[in-house]
C-alpha cells in the first residue's frame, strides 16, 4: 500500500506554488515591442572580428493568446534595413495578457529578417529570468553567410 500512495503524493506535489505569471502585450519589458538602437558586433563561429556596426530595432507587438504573441518591425544593421517577423512564446509560468504584473519569467523571441521580399537570417532574443531592463541583446544570424552573426547590444 505505501509503494502505490508515494508515486501518487510525488505527482500531487509537483508544480504546487507555481501560479501564471501575467505578461503585459505589448507593453511588458519582456515584450519585443518598441524602438530600440545601439551597435552590433560581428562574430565568426565564437570569435567577435572587432567589426561594429550602428544597429536600430522597431518592433510592433500584438497579442495573439495567453501563450503566444507576434512581433514585426524593421532592423537597421549599418546602412542596410531589414524587415522581420515572428512569435514570442513563454515558458509554462508565463499567460499573456494586457494586465500589469512586476514579475517577468522568461519569455523567447524568433523570427524571420527579409531583406525585400527575400528571407535573410533569423532574430532571436530572450529575456533573462526576473530580468527587468530596457537594455536588450539580440542575435541576427544573416543566411548569405554561414559563420556570420551579429550580438545587437540595443536600448530601449
Amino acid at each position: 500500500m505505501k509503494l502505490t500512495i508515494l508515486p501518487l503524493v510525488a505527482a500531487l506535489l509537483v508544480g504546487c506554488g507555481q501560479k501564471p505569471v501575467n505578461v503585459p502585450v505589448p507593453h511588458g519589458p519582456s515584450i519585443l515591442h518598441g524602438s530600440y538602437s545601439g551597435e552590433a558586433i560581428e562574430y565568426r563561429g565564437q570569435e567577435p572580428t572587432g567589426r561594429r556596426l550602428p544597429a536600430s530595432l522597431r518592433a510592433t507587438a500584438t497579442y495573439v493568446s495567453a501563450k503566444e504573441y507576434h512581433s514585426s518591425g524593421t532592423l537597421m544593421l549599418g546602412e542596410t534595413t531589414y524587415s522581420f517577423a515572428g512569435q514570442g512564446q513563454g515558458n509554462s509560468l508565463v499567460r499573456f495578457t494586457p494586465q500589469y504584473t512586476p514579475h517577468y519569467p522568461t519569455i523567447y523571441f524568433a523570427g524571420d529578417v527579409l531583406l525585400g521580399t527575400r528571407k535573410a537570417g533569423r532574430l532571436r532574443w530572450g529575456s533573462g529570468q526576473g530580468v527587468r531592463t530596457t537594455d536588450q541583446a539580440l542575435v541576427l544570424e544573416l543566411e548569405d553567410d554561414a559563420d556570420s552573426r551579429y550580438l545587437l547590444l540595443l536600448k530601449h
